[in-house]
Order: C-alpha cells, then sequence, then structure tokens
C-alpha cells in the first residue's frame, strides 16, 4: 500500500479454489441427475424407512423451504366494512299489546 491504494491481490468476484471445487461437484452431481434437495429427500426417506424418526423430520425441516413457499404477511389497507340484517318485531301500539304478545302470562303485571 505504499501508492496510498491496494495494487495487486484477488480481482472483486473471483472465486477461491475451495469453491471451484464444490462447484464441479456439484455440476457432476447434477449432471447424474442429484442435486442437493434429492439427497435430502432420499436421506430422509431412509431415516423414516429406518424408524429414525428424529433425523427425518430434521432432514424434512431442512428441505421444507425448497419445496414450500412460505405464507407472506399481508396488511389490509381499505376499510372494513360488515353488514349485518336485524329482524326486529312490529312495533305495538301499547305497552299492554306488547305484554300480551311477549311476557308469559304468569309474569304479566294485570
Amino acid at each position: 500500500m505504499a501508492k496510498g491504494f491496494k495494487t495487486g491481490g484477488r480481482l472483486p468476484g473471483s472465486i477461491n479454489k475451495r469453491t471451484k471445487e464444490v462447484q464441479a461437484l456439484a455440476d457432476s452431481l447434477a449432471e447424474r441427475g442429484l442435486t442437493p434437495l434429492e439427497i435430502m429427500l432420499k436421506s430422509m426417506e431412509m431415516a423414516w424407512e429406518q424408524r429414525n424418526t428424529e433425523l427425518a423430520c430434521a432432514i424434512a425441516k431442512d428441505a421444507a423451504p425448497y419445496m414450500h413457499a412460505r405464507l407472506a404477511n399481508i396488511e389490509h389497507s381499505g376499510e372494513i366494512t360488515t353488514s349485518k340484517v336485524i329482524r326486529a318485531p312490529e312495533p305495538s301500539k301499547s305497552t299492554e299489546s306488547w305484554e300480551k304478545t311477549h311476557v308469559p302470562e304468569h309474569m304479566r303485571m294485570n
């Protein structure tokens, strides 16, 4: 850094040796039809068949995001309206007529 700025070194975005090896392995597995998800699912199936439910559940938990989308949180931005229908009885002409229709005979005031 004698010049006041960085010189030499790896260029931004260049891939290191380990990443190249991992990519090559992934490519060769993909050519044979084996993706990481397929390996996870096969391992989960084998664990389940061997009655190792704890391992099968752990693998299923790891594989789930690749198979099932998460539900998105949504926020309602409008007015919520509800309508209700109330069926009220016909208005009574007097308290006596209302009492005859709605109050049992043994509870009437008269």
